[in-house]
């Protein structure tokens, strides 16, 4: 139960640019269907960076790493348990169960996880709903918020047979600083004004079991606290870190994860490693090539507050697409590319 829900706590990230560096806003929500793709370094201890600091420059460029489990959104509404948080207009499905979100124009919420603490698949709703960000977030901002789960089970399920019922609760306190901002360097790309922030979770597991005559009594060995730090980079292409560095008890880093590629679609026709644009960044055109078999049929270009710009038909046969994008200011785009067996594949898009 203590490592079910810590990983649904910094999920989203929303953005624009303002100036050098980003400014998180609601409406660069992952899509339903979005799924996020990482790597993860094989020697994690090696990795240095600086963890403060305006224009800097962090490289995540040549290391050994391998491929772990993707973070994919899906709607509520097509999960098991669509009516546990009547309130989400998203979810995020991880290894470890499924987050419930609520995104708004000026707040971002986690209300809750659906996963089995040991007693089986069951809604645990965070009280009060834990804020991921109140908008516009940037360089600078902070937060500090305290939210608590509650489960009760049976002793057997909690490892103490002798007992007839357990109360559990998990106490979450997160402290987070946006401490730094410059350049963002992964295989994929170059992200520019990307921000760095500082997290700190302090979790407070404690639990009670029930005994004839004497009631709820404090069970033993609890409470536990343990402390998570890590840093996170957040940059304008949407709600979720494009990297991140963790640490463990001692104070060592413990990992390294960095986001590889964005694919929206249910199906596995092209991959997001398929598609390439050239050049990119562009002044005036830029050719859209793929190595699958599927045709591209459609080409959608959208500024980063999701605003749409462009939207071109591409003619049947058209084996290399040509898009003229003079008429795009100066900027970061997205290039939302479908082809004719239903994929999209999201690019991010330099205009010069």
């Amino acid at each position: 139960m203590k490592r079910i829900l810590p990983g649904f706590i910094f999920l989203v990230l929303a953005s624009g640019i303002l100036q050098a560096q980003v400014v998180l806003q609601s409406t660069m929500a992952p899509l339903p269907g979005s799924k996020l793709s990482f790597q993860e370094f094989d020697d994690p201890a090696s990795f240095t960076f600086v963890r403060q600091g305006e224009n800097l420059t962090w490289d995540f460029t040549g290391m050994s790493s391998h491929a772990i489990e993707p973070v994919i959104y899906v709607d509520p509404a097509t999960t098991a348990y669509p009516t546990a948080y009547p309130t989400a207009n998203l979810a995020v499905n991880m290894e470890e169960g499924i987050g419930y979100i609520e995104n708004n124009a000026s707040q971002e919420l986690l209300l809750g996880v659906v996963g089995d603490p040991g007693s089986g698949v069951q809604p645990m709703p965070f009280y009060p709903a834990m804020p991921l960000f109140d908008f516009p977030y940037t360089y600078g901002s902070s937060m500090n918020t305290t939210s608590q789960v509650r489960v009760r089970m049976d002793g057997a399920s909690f490892g103490i047979p002798a007992t007839d019922s357990i109360k559990y609760h998990m106490t979450l306190t997160t402290i987070r600083n946006v401490v730094g901002w410059g350049t963002l360097n992964l295989p994929d790309g170059i992200y520019d004004g990307t921000l760095l922030e500082k997290a700190e979770t302090i979790q407070v597991d404690s639990a009670w079991m029930k005994v004839v005559f004497l009631g709820w009594i404090l069970a033993p060995g609890y409470p536990v606290t343990t402390y998570d730090s890590s840093y996170r980079w957040l940059t304008d292409e949407m709600l979720h870190p494009y990297a991140e560095v963790g640490f463990g008890e001692g104070g060592y880093i413990e990992s390294v994860t960095y986001f590889k590629g964005l694919n929206v679609s249910a199906g596995a026709a092209v991959t997001d490693n398929d598609i390439f644009l050239q050049p990119n960044p562009a002044n005036d055109y830029v050719v859209i090539g793929c190595s699958g078999q599927t045709p591209i049929n459609k080409i959608d270009i959208l500024a980063s507050d999701g605003h749409l710009c462009e939207s071109l038909d591409v003619p049947s046969g058209t084996e290399r697409p040509m898009v003229n994008v003079r008429r795009l200011s100066a900027g970061i785009y997205v290039m939302v590319i479908h082809t004719t067996a239903g994929e999209k594949i999201v690019k991010r898009l330099v205009k010069r």
